[in-house]
């Protein structure tokens, strides 16, 4: 069998793959009987991923299949399973295609906002920044940029570059409109740092810690 697999183009093992993995999926998940993450599901998921090179012409297809890959993408992200993480945002992102950015924006603003993350949880900070820049050059709207704003000040820092981090950590602040002074007096500081704990002085250390973190 696995001679005979051998023997078998890339091109049609790629359709293979695809169809054994839509079949799958559209009898599970696109039905609604079988929940996403079930063993099931991923038998289905693992299938399509494995469509290299795999031209999808379907645009409702196209989305649903990359909106099932962004959601078993962050799930993995969640369980800590990042190579997989980035397996299935890559194949999402391919399924749209060239012109992904037009036929669902928000969508493919998410999948490469989570691929940005994943890149750098798989400690690849050298593919953070292409992330960063496909994401830079389709958006305008600075709240659509802030997530991988955040993800490339952490991996400048990571990898020693932190006075870079610190210049993209008071351009971020400037674009949200916060103003930080140039020279800073300790007395300024000092006089910050009274303010802050005067504000948090009607909440306890328990209040402050049961507070849900920001997303």
């Amino acid at each position: 069998q696995q001679a005979a697999y051998e023997r078998v183009s890339k091109e049609k093992t790629s359709i293979i793959h695809f169809h054994i993995g839509l079949q799958i999926l559209m009898k599970a998940v696109f039905t609604g009987h079988v929940d996403p993450f079930s063993p099931l599901s991923f038998i289905g998921i693992e299938q399509i991923t494995k469509a290299d090179d795999f031209e999808l012409k379907n645009s409702e297809l196209r989305i649903s299949l990359s909106e099932l890959l962004l959601r078993v993408g962050r799930r993995a992200i969640r369980t800590a399973a990042f190579p997989s993480a980035l397996t299935y945002l890559k194949k999402g992102i391919s399924f749209l295609g060239d012109n992904g950015w037009d036929l669902n924006h928000e969508l493919c603003l998410h999948l490469h906002e989570s691929a940005c993350q994943a890149v750098y949880l798989n400690a690849l900070p050298a593919r953070v920044s292409t992330y960063v820049g496909i994401v830079m050059s389709h958006t305008k709207d600075f709240m659509d940029q802030i997530k991988c704003h955040h993800i490339s000040m952490r991996t400048l820092a990571t990898t020693g570059k932190v006075r870079e981090a610190i210049d993209n950590f008071f351009h971020v602040m400037k674009e949200l409109k916060e103003e930080f002074p140039s020279n800073t007096a300790p007395m300024t500081i000092f006089s910050s740092l009274s303010a802050t704990k005067n504000k948090l002085e009607k909440y306890s250390s328990e209040g402050i810690l049961s507070i849900p973190r920001m997303s």
